[in-house]
């Protein structure tokens, strides 16, 4: 087995394990309404349809936005989330169609995420320069999960220890199972650009995960 393939294998099984363990909501009323006739009704603001857009996709987003920011805790997963829907509300006169509902959704939580990640990097700077200056101590990272199998948290921490480009474009590819073209539109970049950032993200996570792993 070549190491490509292993990395596929080893971040697909994380996804399939990610994916049973996530809920699902639907009702009866949304099985009825088809994903163009849901954005029609979200577009001019239906309270209905935003109840139901935020039923639909919601569980879906948390674990997008969950694998985007390296598996962070449930509070600020749940409050980007929550961003996510109020931008979308915000400007869904914006929506034009072209792209399906769950794309645009996905396009808000990238840049939600991406913001996030900009501010974190800023308070850390602070936080670093506080110490330098004042020892005050390092607060405690948050914990992790004992829940997941070992195997599962090498290959989320891995994952988790990307940058922000290669992370994106793993997450997209291989835990969401999109098509290359699909993130290459998601990304607004070149399909080309996706498999470079793909192969580029394979070999640091060969880097990062133990042998054992990718040949066993």
């Amino acid at each position: 087995m070549t190491d490509t393939i292993a990395i596929r294998r080893l971040v697909g099984s994380l996804a399939a394990t990610e994916a049973r363990a996530t809920p699902t909501r639907r009702t009866d009323a949304m099985a009825d309404t088809t994903d163009r006739e849901l954005a029609a009704q979200f577009a001019v603001g239906d309270p209905v349809a935003v109840q139901m857009l935020v039923d639909r996709h919601q569980a879906e987003l948390a674990l997008l936005v969950a694998r985007l920011l390296g598996w962070a805790d449930g509070a600020t997963v749940d409050d980007l989330v929550q961003e996510v829907f109020v931008r979308a509300i915000e400007s869904r006169k914006q929506f034009g169609g072209n792209a399906s509902l769950k794309t645009w959704l996905t396009r808000i939580a990238i840049n939600q995420c991406r913001a996030y990640v900009r501010k974190q990097r800023r308070r850390q700077t602070l936080l670093r320069w506080w110490h330098t200056t004042s020892n005050g101590k390092h607060a405690h990272e948050p914990c992790r999960s004992a829940e997941q199998t070992e195997t599962a948290k090498q290959v989320r921490d891995a994952v988790a220890g990307l940058s922000v480009n290669y992370r994106e474009v793993v997450v997209l590819r291989y835990l969401e199972q999109l098509p290359v073209e699909k993130v290459a539109e998601i990304l607004n970049v070149k399909t080309g650009t996706v498999n470079t950032r793909l192969s580029r993200a394979r070999g640091q996570l060969r880097e990062m995960l133990d042998e054992s792993l990718l040949f066993d």
